[in-house]
């Protein structure tokens, strides 16, 4: 009975650090959206907090299967839910489909943030490169030891 309480306890904490992380990644992408910097910063603080306890969550979860000699799968997942349950295991089940849900959605958002972010430092890395007066889109040339180096054009901009 004690595991089936600590299985549904660590359950529900996950669902509950997966929900608050998926609006802190809609947060994340709203601020990449708008370039809100504050609302940046604050939304890379509460990633790193959720992602932390999400990660120890996930530890939790890894050594009550180790513990019964399980390896981290789904099959070793479904019969930890059998072992630790009675007649609710539909419930722990559901729960755990839910945070199987939750971890894929917020695997997506991240994947797009971090599209958006690569976007936009590309982006910046072109218009700094025209400011500098150096083709943005040019690989450059070599140098003596081999590694590429932008070349310079004679931009009116770099000069001013």
């Amino acid at each position: 009975m004690q595991n089936k309480i600590n299985l549904e306890l660590l359950l529900r904490d996950l669902y509950e650090s997966m929900s608050e992380l998926a609006i802190v990644l809609d947060s994340e992408h709203t601020a990449l959206a708008s370039q809100d910097v504050e609302q940046l910063q604050q939304a890379a603080l509460d990633k790193e907090r959720l992602s932390d306890r999400v990660q120890q969550l996930e530890k939790n979860r890894t050594f009550m299967l180790q513990a019964l000699g399980l390896s981290n799968d789904l099959a070793a997942m479904k019969q930890l839910i059998q072992q630790s349950t009675g007649h609710d295991e539909n419930a722990l089940f559901k729960l755990w489909n839910m945070v199987a849900e939750l971890a894929q959605e917020c695997t997506a958002k991240n994947k797009l943030n971090g599209i958006i972010i690569e976007t936009n430092r590309r982006q910046t890395n072109a218009a700094l490169s025209i400011l500098q007066g150096y083709q943005a889109d040019s690989t450059g040339l070599y140098d003596a030891e081999g590694s590429t180096v932008p070349t310079q054009t004679n931009s009116t901009i770099a000069r001013a």
